[in-house]
């Protein structure tokens, strides 16, 4: 994910493996965008974050800290 949008917008991202993610959920990605919509002035102009979302699709990678 972080390469994809490294390459795409030019940011610094560090990303991990997929491997090092335990937890792999579905996330309700409508309830997300209203979520979203409350801080519009922090995401209406923020390609970056409609990609990352796009490239997710309906699933968040979590690595639990131990």
């Amino acid at each position: 994910m972080a390469e994809r949008l490294n390459t795409e917008f030019g940011t610094s991202f560090l990303g991990r493996d997929p491997a090092e993610c335990r937890v792999v959920e579905p996330v309700p990605r409508e309830r997300q965008g209203c979520a979203i919509a409350c801080h519009a002035s922090q995401s209406s102009d923020n390609p970056v974050l409609w990609r990352r979302l796009e490239l997710l699709g309906d699933r968040e990678y979590l690595r639990v800290l131990e």
